[in-house]
């Protein structure tokens, strides 16, 4: 699991540096882009841009030290070396500042885009952890940028529930989708398998909007009991009927409490 993390955090930055080499004013003069796209291009950077920084984000807060590798680096070149976390994270500031005039404003039509809203939240997200990133908190900061994002418009869903379900679109609070609709993505692996694989057992899966149940996944005793469970709301996502609580056979789906969070069932009902 470290071994992938890590390689997506630079998976994703490569692919977002070759972008940018390929998308310079010097390239698309000498191939003839037009003016319009030229212009739409330089939006598609300022997200580029956004998306390598949330990749090293993620690096720097789960490996802390890590290489940081931009579009200005020769493909092919001498590895690079390692990077202070504290220099990554001024970096990643530096480039949610620069970019935020240039990324589309939030609302319906640019859903599943990186937004002005999704730039501020990485910040808030950043600020409030700059203490363990570079030693000097950034508390105020955290508070500006996360001001900022409700004044663009999001605000808690009223219905925790409404978050995983087929329509969550529609909930004010997501501000930075991975689409997974069946239209955008069509994959065995994301909420195809968040779904599919939490049901088994005596569970239904015309319940969750689908055909059939993978029976897979289960909480351990150890997340399970952590929940207070007559009091806190996120418990009636569990599914205990025929389940035990402690888990002798990790083949058998009736070992652990399922966890059934994510639904293809809309907040009307409808598949």
């Amino acid at each position: 699991m470290v071994v992938s993390m890590y390689y997506r955090v630079f998976q994703q930055a490569s692919m977002a540096n070759e972008f940018l080499r390929q998308t310079t004013d010097a390239a698309l003069a000498s191939r003839g882009v037009s003016a319009s796209l030229k212009a739409t291009l330089q939006q598609y950077r300022a997200e580029a841009r956004f998306l390598r920084a949330l990749s090293y984000w993620h690096g720097i807060d789960l490996f802390g030290d890590i290489p940081l590798v931009t579009e200005n680096d020769p493909v092919g070149g001498a590895p690079p070396k390692q990077a202070k976390r504290a220099d990554i994270y001024n970096y990643v500031v530096s480039e949610l500042t620069a970019i935020q005039a240039q990324l589309p404003a939030p609302g319906p039509s640019n859903y599943g885009r990186a937004t002005t809203g999704a730039a501020q939240m990485l910040l808030a997200e950043l600020y409030l952890n700059a203490g363990a990133y570079t030693g000097t908190p950034a508390y105020s900061q955290a508070l500006a940028a996360a001001q900022a994002v409700i004044s663009a418009g999001y605000s808690l869903d009223p219905s925790y529930r409404h978050l995983f379900q087929a329509d969550n679109n529609t909930s004010p609070e997501i501000i930075f989708p991975v689409e997974s609709d069946g239209k955008t993505l069509q994959s065995y692996g994301g909420v195809t398998f968040i779904i599919h694989a939490a049901c088994g057992g005596s569970m239904s899966a015309a319940d969750f909007g689908m055909d059939y149940c993978w029976g897979g996944t289960r909480l351990k005793p150890e997340a399970y009991l952590r929940y207070d469970l007559v009091n806190d709301g996120r418990a009636s996502f569990f599914y205990t009927t025929g389940q035990t609580i402690a888990v002798s056979s990790i083949g058998n789906f009736n070992n652990g409490v399922a966890a059934p969070k994510f639904t293809n069932k809309t907040s009307t009902g409808a598949n």
